[in-house]
């Protein structure tokens, strides 16, 4: 009787498939030459397990015994049991040594990316339904036992087949529920939520396979290395690249790789002069490689794909995606586009088949991160939390404020949002105001103990003298002459332009060492009792390696020496105090502008004594669980200015500190898309509206002239005129560059926008507009018939090339 095994859950594009399957020893055997009653008494026999070799490529047999598979199994069934060369070629083979009455265990793996696997089920979808179609796809896989008789000493030989169901064999269907994904700088968050359930499932994209089922599912590390580039077979298709993301990206070594960090950062605006803006070359492997800016971002996020088709075994189509407060209405479509892309790339279709329409239906949302993180909160604790929304109507009767403070891995965003509630039916939710520092988060933190950690290192060196009290730490490490010292003795700073030779390959091993480090440190330090954190054992192996690359010929560093690498929470406190003050004054600015007393949304409700404050501050993102964050946040002289703010500052889990922004997005599409039994209401457009005022500074008069305010639609911006004076001696035209600067809400002082560079000198009166179609930036024009066709598109005023500060070659 041919035994049957079943591998359900076989779906093309989910990766590799793992089954355990026991077949009985009498299904083992065709009970001519060679029969149970045999078997039984045999010390040694040889079983094989042959399929074809087309299929062998999709398919792997893996007995539990010990065996011999590939070339090794192949060389064996040739000489033993002399196959002939044609049926050699033709199959793959394993071969497993048995004895007694044994079954067989054995794993089998399916690997659904096969073309093989892809190409099948279109085929059976193709195929009229019938039953066959329903049963899954047959395998067959011969089973031959070898035995020999121990009276005459010959070969005793049996057949049998055995079938492998691969169902259903059918391509993925879209999942029924929502998707969100949150795209961090130094981490990213996959969430999904069943149409039918309130609860949010996180999705742990970055492991397949062995999933460890007592690790709960968190953020994905946003690391990413290549270890292959190749180009396309055909101009139509991705380019394609090996890669692997997550904390295993990060912990792999290796130097034939390429290592990104902060692919998100690839995303940001570039200018537009540059002729590398749209691409770079990449040397991996000694073969150069032209790629697009984006793909490492577009690559990182069909690898997240990948990893939900794995778990979820379905599409995650449409998403919604997050993105920075500070993210331009350019930044916003290039994220957007990115992740469409990836979706074309995962799903296996070809670069020339995407199409921009594309880009709506798979990714019709893009909310904030603040506002995000607002959205699920609102959710939590007052529409679905106790009481529900008669509570909060009883609570809150004129509305209520709240403060999101979203420290992340790159980034802090901050977003106001009022919730308000007419009557039982309808709920209306208003982002007031936004703002945010676009460099300070966890990877600051990170790179003020690696500066610790890389001085204290030159201390212990004796090459620069002992570190000062923390008050005085910044203007020590800062001091140039200090800065050489230390980097003398810890050399860490390379030239990015310079990564073929062995000092810099060198350099760049340490960096990453004392950045790993660093991480570690940092993460101790945010228990909130922690005063000072010193190497554990589990650094041991880290920091002997640090201590050889410094000093070649010792392998180990000194116990002594270990004991005395010491970093102090007020130290790092003291290095970091400076940026988070500044986000407090954005903050602060923000809520004077928002809750200034008027009527109208935000303001004083009319008719009411009530003077608008903020009723609930939430402090998340995975920085803010540094201690030094909060304290500051409630300092009496340089925190916060919340009433009550000690009792106003939410509780939050600590699942949630870097969670509840993909969560609120999935919130947001939920309140858009699903009926809960009320209205609720909001501005899906926030991320298209000017976060900022849009000033040209005007020297001589008192205040800059404000060409664009706070909240007006990129796409409504209409044209202003600047008038360009010529040179008041020569009467001749001698303006190149024109600045647009960008003020905050609250903020009296603009910094610094954007910068039009024109080919030739101007004057006169030109125009400036924002282009919401084609370049999706602000452009300026002379003003007269045909000017447009002079245009200049304008570049952003600052933007070094990104690379995450252990790749930067400057720490």
């Amino acid at each position: 009787m041919t035994a049957s095994i079943h591998a359900h859950g076989v779906i093309p594009r989910t990766g590799v498939r793992k089954y355990k399957f026991t077949i009985a020893n009498n299904d083992l055997l065709d009970n001519v030459q060679v029969t149970p009653a045999f078997i039984a008494t045999s010390n040694q026999w040889f079983l094989v397990v042959s399929l074809p070799r087309e299929l062998g490529r999709f398919i792997r047999v893996v007995p539990e015994k010990s065996h011999k598979g590939g070339a090794e199994a192949r060389k064996y069934v040739g000489q033993f049991l002399r196959v002939p060369p044609s049926v050699l070629q033709a199959k793959e083979f394993v071969v497993v040594a048995m004895q007694g009455a044994a079954d067989l265990d054995v794993d089998i793996e399916v690997d659904t990316d096969h073309p093989k696997v892809v190409e099948k089920a279109q085929q059976m979808k193709a195929s009229p339904k019938g039953g066959a179609a329903q049963l899954g796809a047959p395998v067959t896989l011969d089973i031959d036992v070898f035995a020999v008789d121990p009276e005459t000493k010959a070969v005793l030989a049996s057949r049998v087949d055995a079938r492998l169901i691969l169902s259903p064999m059918k391509e993925m269907g879209h999942f029924a529920g929502y998707v969100a994904l949150d795209f961090g700088n130094t981490g990213s968050t996959l969430v999904c939520s069943e149409t039918n359930q309130s609860e949010f499932e996180v999705v742990q994209a970055d492991e397949v396979g062995d999933v460890n089922v007592n690790e709960k599912p968190g953020p994905v590390q946003t690391a990413l290395r290549i270890y292959g580039i190749r180009d396309p077979e055909t101009p139509q298709q991705f380019m394609v690249y090996e890669s692997r993301i997550g904390k295993r990206a990060m912990d792999d070594a290796r130097d034939d790789t390429w290592l990104v960090l902060g692919a998100k950062r690839l995303l940001s605006d570039r200018r537009q002069s540059d002729a590398n803006s749209d691409s770079e070359v990449i040397v991996l492997n000694n073969t150069p490689h032209v790629i697009r800016k984006e793909d490492p971002a577009e690559v990182f996020i069909s690898q997240m794909l990948r990893g939900f088709f794995y778990h979820r075994q379905s599409v995650p189509e449409p998403i919604v995606v997050t993105c920075p407060t500070t993210f331009s209405e350019s930044e916003v479509n290039r994220l957007r586009t990115t992740v469409a892309r990836a979706f074309h790339r995962v799903l296996g279709k070809t670069a020339a088949s995407f199409r921009p329409e594309m880009i709506d239906a798979r990714v019709p949302m893009v909310v904030d991160e603040a506002s995000a993180a607002a959205f699920y909160f609102a959710y939590r604790d007052f529409i679905f939390g106790p009481g529900r929304m008669p509570a909060f109507r009883y609570l809150y009767p004129n509305g209520m404020h709240m403060l999101l403070y979203d420290c992340g891995g790159g980034t802090t965003d901050l977003a106001l949002v009022r919730l308000e509630s007419s009557d039982a039916g309808a709920l209306k939710i208003s982002v007031l105001g936004r703002a945010g520092h676009r460099t300070f988060g966890g990877d600051y933190i990170t790179e003020q103990v690696f500066r610790l950690l890389k001085a204290r290192l030159a201390e212990l060196q004796e090459k620069v003298e002992p570190l000062p009290a923390p008050a005085k730490l910044a203007e020590f490490l800062d001091r140039p002459e200090n800065r050489k010292a230390i980097n003398d003795a810890v050399p860490t700073t390379f030239d990015v332009r310079q990564s073929q030779n062995s000092e810099a390959k060198r350099r760049r091993e340490t960096v990453m060492d004392l950045w790993k480090l660093a991480e570690r440190f940092k993460i101790r330090l945010s228990a909130p009792t922690a005063q000072f954190c010193t190497p554990g054992p589990e650094e041991t192996g880290l920091l002997n390696k640090l201590w050889k690359q410094l000093n070649p010929g010792q392998d180990v560093m000194p116990d002594e020496l270990v004991e005395k690498l010491k970093v102090q929470r007020r130290e790092v406190d003291a290095l970091i105090d400076a940026p988070i003050v500044r986000t407090i004054e954005y903050a602060n600015d923000l809520l004077e502008t928002c809750l200034a007393p008027q009527s109208g949304p935000g303001g004083a409700v009319p008719g009411s004594l009530e003077v608008p404050e903020v009723h609930w501050v939430y402090l998340v993102g995975n920085a803010s669980r540094y201690p030094r964050i909060r304290e500051m946040l409630l300092d009496p002289q340089r925190g916060l200015r919340v009433r009550f703010l000690k009792d106003r500052l939410a509780l939050v889990r600590p699942e949630d500190f870097k969670n509840s922004v993909a969560k609120g997005a999935i919130v947001a599409m939920k309140l858009r898309y699903q009926e809960m039994g009320m209205t609720v209401s909001w501005d899906h457009q926030v991320v298209r509206r000017l976060p900022f005022d849009v000033v040209h500074v005007t020297l001589g008069s008192v205040g800059d002239r404000v060409l664009y305010h706070t909240g007006e639609l990129y796409s409504e911006l209409l044209p202003r005129t600047i008038d360009i004076k010529p040179d008041p001696v020569t009467g001749r035209p001698s303006v190149r560059e024109v600045v647009l600067s960008r003020r905050w809400p609250g903020e009296s002082v603009a910094e610094p926008y954007v910068i039009f560079r024109f080919p030739e000198p101007v004057e006169g009166a030109y125009l400036v507009e924002y282009d919401s179609e084609d370049a999706h930036a602000f452009v300026a024009y002379p003003k007269r018939d045909g000017g447009k066709e002079d245009r200049v598109i304008a570049d952003p005023f600052e933007v070094p090339p990104y690379l995450a500060p252990p790749q930067s070659g400057k720490i």
